[in-house]
């Protein structure tokens, strides 16, 4: 007679997973998924400084235009100004600066979000130069 509750072996050809084989299969995952999940965060990250580069570039872009643009020579110094962009506050810093042609002057904007906090020191996200011959 045989007991219908008594515990069947898999040598019996009973179908199924140890325990073992299950907690090895959820470590697995647990790996793959904490691989996965790294991956996810430096995504965004740098999708984040990808926008910031983005901005700021259009931020110096439109800042060497108006300085192209304007017809006027320019004096020889550094000046700094701030836009709007993104929603977001933007600072540049535009150089005027002589050359060994006594013609044509070199340009120099950079451009950088401008931190949240007043005591943190920005660091400049893009830097662009042009020429510009005197009138």
């Amino acid at each position: 007679m045989t007991d219908r509750f008594a515990h069947k072996s898999r040598l019996n050809g009973e179908d199924g997973f140890t325990l073992i084989e299950v907690l090895a299969a959820l470590a697995v995952f647990a790996v793959a998924a904490v691989g996965l999940l790294h991956i996810s965060n430096q995504n965004v990250s740098a999708a984040a400084q990808l926008e910031r580069r983005l901005y700021s570039g259009i931020v110096a872009d439109n800042e060497m235009i108006r300085t192209l643009v304007d017809q006027q020579d320019l004096e020889e110094k550094t000046i700094s100004g701030s836009d709007n962009m993104g929603g977001r506050q933007w600072e540049w810093r535009r150089t005027v600066r002589s050359t060994p042609n006594p013609l044509v002057q070199e340009i120099i904007v950079e451009s950088w979000e401008r931190p949240a906090k007043p005591d943190v020191t920005p660091s400049v996200d893009i830097s662009i130069s042009a020429f510009k011959a005197k009138s």
